[in-house]
């Protein structure tokens, strides 16, 4: 049973830098959360905003409770796949004629 159990992220001491739209995760009523840095209060990073991916909420966070996110894969921890925004959709020759400019 032991082995089922996922062993603990590795440990960063220190401050770490965060961006915005940086994956973290957000320690918040107990357990770990995963999450988006969607502001930064200051240059220092003391407090960063955080978006939920669960719930949407924003939580704002002390450097102290955030940690870079890992995913857990193939029984080790890795760097999440770097997330490929999407495309912006271009309008066809049809439809442009149809949308109005203001």
């Amino acid at each position: 049973m032991e082995e089922l159990v996922r062993p603990p992220p590795p440990t960063v001491t220190g401050h770490s830098n965060y961006a915005v739209s940086q994956k973290v995760d957000a320690y918040e009523d107990g357990a770990w959360w995963v999450g988006r840095v969607s502001r930064i209060d200051g240059e220092d990073c003391l407090h960063c905003h955080v978006r939920l991916d669960i719930s949407g909420n924003e939580l704002n966070v002390p450097f102290y409770r955030l940690r870079h996110h890992l995913d857990w894969r193939d029984g080790h921890w890795v760097p999440p796949a770097p997330s490929r925004a999407p495309r912006p959709r271009s309008l066809s020759a049809t439809s442009s004629k149809n949308q109005l400019i203001s």
